[in-house]
């Protein structure tokens, strides 16, 4: 527990915020820190995702879909 924030370049209180994240709070942590959270740990990429990102694509806005 005490090497995870020094790995992330992140203060120990900046952690334990991000401990503290509950799927569907507005709070998230920063792609980057996520991204080193899943090689960390040995998970398949996207495992710590909290949601769907859903948008349109460019072709779609030109096309006023």
């Amino acid at each position: 527990m005490k090497m995870i924030p020094q790995i992330l370049d992140v203060s120990m209180n900046t952690f334990h915020n991000y401990r503290r994240i509950k799927v569907g709070d507005r709070q998230d942590i920063p792609y980057e820190k996520v991204k080193q959270l899943e090689i960390l740990f040995g998970i398949e990429s996207g495992t710590l995702i909290n949601g769907k990102t859903r948008g349109k694509s460019l072709a779609q806005l030109f096309k006023g879909e």
